[in-house]
């Protein structure tokens, strides 16, 4: 009896020590696994918010670059001469915006000129009242609009979000007539960018930190900017249980929360 007990003993004690040690290699090979699967996703996050930043960028400097071409075009200076005004004058410029190489519609765009609130717009849809065009492009009851327009500054620029779409307005300065142009400029968030379907259970936000006077974009988390310590500005942070990744180009940011 007392040798089988022993033998029972030693059983038990390399059974024992067996199952410690697959516990320990199992725990090992699965968390190196964990490791892996999660390197691998947020360097799929940075990847992805790496490429989307450097898309959106191209597609507001494009548009920053047509508004730049108009307010250099004859006829667009003589709308900003109010004096001049006429039919004629809009559809001369809707001419020469549509045969404009920075037209909008191949970069999925709308843009309108103006000399300021209560006038003629002129877009790539024809020229409308002031107010029917804001109501065209989803903008009618925008406290942002009347702020912007309000402002004594010759040129500036504001940035902001609203009904899914993302507008941004810029006022230039044309010198040979001392006066200001207002170009109005927006676009549908699905156009500007994708969805990230790899997980669908993410959220995207773009956010405009203060783009030159801009307002916040879909701030619905916050996310500090000092967390983009990463050499391609991407960073990550933890808000209420989920991470945050966080991409910063042209003073805007994007999120994608999980």
């Amino acid at each position: 009896m007392k040798q089988g007990s022993i033998y029972r003993k030693i059983f038990f004690s390399f059974s024992a020590i067996i199952i410690i040690y697959t516990i320990i290699i199992l725990f090992t090979v699965i968390s190196k696994e964990v490791s892996r699967q999660k390197y691998e996703s947020v360097t799929e996050i940075e990847f992805y918010l790496e490429r989307e930043a450097s898309l959106m960028d191209s597609k507001f400097k494009t548009a920053l670059d047509s508004t730049k071409i108009l307010s250099e075009n004859p006829y667009v200076k003589l709308l900003a001469e109010k004096s001049q005004q006429s039919y004629t004058l809009y559809a001369q410029i809707f001419d020469q915006m549509k045969a404009s190489l920075f037209s909008g519609d191949q970069f999925d765009y709308k843009v309108g000129i103006t000399t300021g609130e209560d006038e003629i717009v002129v877009g790539l849809n024809g020229y409308f009242l002031f107010d029917d065009y804001l109501s065209f492009i989803g903008l009618e009851d925008s406290a942002e609009i009347a702020a912007f327009f309000n402002t004594e500054d010759l040129n500036g620029m504001t940035f902001f979000s609203f009904n899914n779409q993302i507008y941004l307005i810029r006022k230039m300065y044309i010198p040979e007539v001392n006066e200001s142009l207002y170009f109005i400029l927006n676009w549908n968030e699905s156009a500007v960018y994708k969805s990230y379907s790899r997980y669908p259970e993410g959220k995207f936000y773009f956010v405009s930190d203060d783009y030159r006077g801009g307002l916040p974009l879909k701030m619905e988390k916050g996310f500090e900017s000092s967390h983009l310590l990463n050499n391609n500005g991407i960073g990550t942070q933890v808000l209420s249980k989920d991470t945050v990744f966080g991409n910063a180009h042209y003073q805007c940011q994007m999120s994608i929360l999980f």
